[in-house]
């Protein structure tokens, strides 16, 4: 495959976030399971935001394929 190095240096930074929020994700949900964190002022968890962000993420990475 001939890609631009502009292009590999994007594709490896877009899998290092997806990794990074994976396991951030991972230990969250570790966490939900003890006791779930809420936050007072909008009522979502940290979990939920985690997800939302590997959400964006994941679809971010869909567009660049």
């Amino acid at each position: 495959m001939n890609s631009s190095p502009r292009l590999r240096k994007m594709l490896l930074y877009y899998s290092a976030q997806i990794n990074i929020v994976k396991c951030n994700y991972e230990k969250q949900i570790n966490e939900v399971w003890v006791g779930k964190k809420v936050h007072k002022k909008n009522g979502t968890s940290q979990a939920d935001e985690v997800s939302n962000d590997f959400a964006k993420l994941s679809m971010e990475k869909q567009q660049i394929n």
